[in-house]
């Protein structure tokens, strides 16, 4: 037996420090008649009280051995802090990044390695649960209301998406998003809690799970004249969708959980509900794409969210792929942007010394490339080259052919 934890709450630590030394008399007399053992020297306790308090210091004993209280404990791989807030579990979370993003630097980089693609999918399959684990423990319900846990997440976020794309440190990580078409990390974790939610409140432990958080409330709450609630729904700004809801199955039904009955509705509720959830967040990332002063360089081409983004890298190298987004982007080693990232002994003005060297500039000006711009075969703009695949592909050959980057 591994990894059991006991619970209570009072208004007082002694009365927490002796219930819990009551189940835990309880816990070695089912021990006894069962041949188990319990390790009080492994054992933690922590006091969970909230932000505003001053934490409780009082330790318990058990078996002789005093315990005394701990900031953070570890439950079932989620780290919980006295106020229950998400900080430890994303200070433990930052520690993993560097081994998950050496996993994946392993096998691709900007010049070499697996495509864009197959990275794309061992991100969002293997690496980005592994971030998203236990959202719903400490998770919070909007997360954007938590500026720095949602900052601190596109950061992380970004770390991968440049490895996976073989983007420049200096572009906008709402960009790459768009690019490989992976949504940001803080929908994705607060789509992920959602979920949670929603599976527990289908099994029935939802109505639990209320009435305990009611006995608390009614318990705890201060001797203060009680606020009326309203049943309006909390205001959303124009274009702003509703976020869906669940429908509960009734105590009847979930009374036999093996029926055909409680399956059928299981289901079906939970697929409609998940659709309903999907399409409530990609809506999301639209409006806060629409609404975003970075990446405007990527707009031109995806004005919302679209996995055809993925389309123009299809089947393509890595360092096809990294040239391809560069451009597009505009981060790549050419003066200006060079000269913009404040790169030592560099100048925006091309070697022509006609003008800076932009990509525009580049592509279709400078005298030097007269003999390789046929390859674009009578591109005009940036736009025209690099929006479709073929026309890209032209761009991407040009690029080699001048040795421009070499």
């Amino acid at each position: 037996m591994d990894d059991i934890s006991l619970l209570t709450y009072s208004n007082s630590t002694k009365r927490n420090v002796q219930n819990l030394q009551k189940a835990y008399r309880k816990c070695l007399k089912w021990a006894r008649t069962h041949g188990s053992r319990f390790n009080p020297n492994k054992s933690e306790l922590i006091h969970f009280v909230g932000r505003k308090r001053k934490p409780y210091r009082a330790p318990i004993t058990l078996e002789g051995e005093k315990i005394e209280p701990s900031k953070s404990i570890r439950l079932l791989g989620v780290y919980l802090d006295e106020a229950l807030s998400y900080k430890v579990h994303l200070e433990v979370l930052n520690t993993k990044v560097p081994a998950l993003l050496a996993a994946l630097r392993s096998i691709t980089s900007s010049t070499w390695g697996t495509t864009l693609e197959a990275a794309r999918t061992l991100y969002r399959g293997a690496i980005r649960p592994v971030l998203a684990y236990g959202a719903l423990l400490w998770c919070p319900e909007d997360l954007e209301k938590a500026k720095g846990l949602s900052k601190s997440l596109q950061s992380i976020q970004g770390r991968f998406l440049r490895t996976i794309t073989g983007a420049y440190k200096a572009t906008s990580i709402e960009a790459l998003e768009i690019e490989a078409f992976i949504e940001p990390l803080d929908l994705y974790i607060e789509k992920s809690a959602s979920q949670g939610i929603a599976r527990q409140a289908l099994r029935g432990y939802n109505s639990d799970g209320k009435q305990f958080r009611e006995a608390l409330r009614n318990r705890f709450r201060r001797r203060r004249r009680p606020t009326p609630r309203t049943s309006l729904p909390s205001p959303r700004g124009p274009g702003e969708p509703e976020k869906p809801g669940i429908t509960e199955i009734s105590a009847a039904i979930l009374a036999d959980k093996s029926s055909e009955e409680y399956r059928t509705l299981f289901y079906a509720r939970w697929g409609k509900y998940r659709r309903a959830l999907e399409a409530f967040y990609a809506t999301k990332w639209k409006n806060r794409w629409g609404k975003s002063d970075k990446g405007r360089d990527i707009a031109i081409y995806h004005p919302h969210p679209t996995k055809k983004a993925l389309d123009l890298y299809k089947n393509r190298p890595k360092p096809f792929s990294s040239m391809l987004i560069q451009l597009r982007t505009r981060k790549i080693g050419l003066n200006s942007f060079l000269k913009s990232a404040r790169v030592p002994g560099i100048e925006a003005l091309c070697e022509c010394q006609k003008e800076e060297e932009t990509i525009e500039h580049f592509l279709f000006k400078c005298p030097r490339w007269e003999e390789q711009r046929v390859i674009l075969n009578g591109l005009k703009t940036v736009k025209e080259a690099l929006e479709t695949r073929e026309n890209s592909e032209k761009a991407v050959k040009y690029l080699l052919a001048t040795k421009r980057l070499e």
